[in-house]
């Protein structure tokens, strides 16, 4: 593997979203300081502008960062430098997710103090918090990993909004289990036995997309069209 022109594009992708991925993670900590308020409806304004922060910077990645590249037609310029086309998906890969996961960590490191440090809360709703943003992580790797193999316009939006329905979907079934709702009223940090089978499969989906594209690719013969 030309493991310098690798870490190029990586860096090369880092340099041009290096604005949005500033504003993103500016948004995200305004969404924190929201959360942090010391009123209950304040840390649900916080959470769900966070949600809508998070989602969109997926969608920012998949659209401005991988089919861009196709659209406006420099894809072929970049695979006629001396990188073959499954080293430039690696790269996109990895560029991808380690830029989403600028925002993400911020804002698990920060929901987790925003919980802890407010009498109002109970710190039992840091796990379930947790849960869902591995669920915003996955949903976002199926969306990159989708933009990547198929590069494809319609294919990349009918991921998008399949996502977006299932969120919708997800959060009040995950809280209707017994044992969430009690954990989520305690004092004490408890991982129920669905949550931790949530994070469970959660992780799954996230190894399977990411291993999907580096198996997948080989099968793609054609990347210029």
């Amino acid at each position: 593997m030309n493991q310098p022109f690798v870490k190029f594009l990586i860096r090369k992708d880092f340099f041009l979203f290096r604005g949005p991925i500033l504003a993103y993670s500016l948004a995200a900590i305004a969404s924190l300081i929201v959360a942090s308020g010391n009123r209950v409806e304040m840390f649900y304004l916080g959470s769900i502008l966070i949600l809508t922060v998070l989602i969109s910077l997926g969608i920012h990645i998949a659209f401005g960062m991988i089919l861009e590249e196709r659209t406006r037609k420099t894809l072929p310029f970049v695979l006629s430098m001396p990188v073959t086309p499954s080293q430039y998906l690696i790269a996109k890969l990895l560029a991808s997710l380690a830029l989403f996961l600028i925002p993400w960590t911020i804002v698990l490191g920060g929901m987790w103090i925003a919980v802890l440090s407010q009498p109002t809360l109970p710190n039992g709703v840091a796990p379930f918090f947790t849960v869902v943003l591995l669920e915003l992580l996955a949903a976002t790797s199926v969306l990159i990993a989708f933009a990547l193999l198929t590069e494809s316009m319609a294919w990349t939006i009918a991921i998008m909004v399949t996502n977006n329905i299932f969120i919708n979907l997800y959060l009040p079934w995950l809280g209707r289990f017994e044992s969430v709702q009690s954990a989520n009223k305690s004092e004490l940090i408890q991982w129920p036995t669905v949550l931790l089978a949530f994070t469970l499969v959660e992780a799954v989906v996230i190894l399977l997309a990411f291993a999907a594209v580096l198996t997948l690719q080989r099968f793609k013969r054609n990347y210029i069209q």
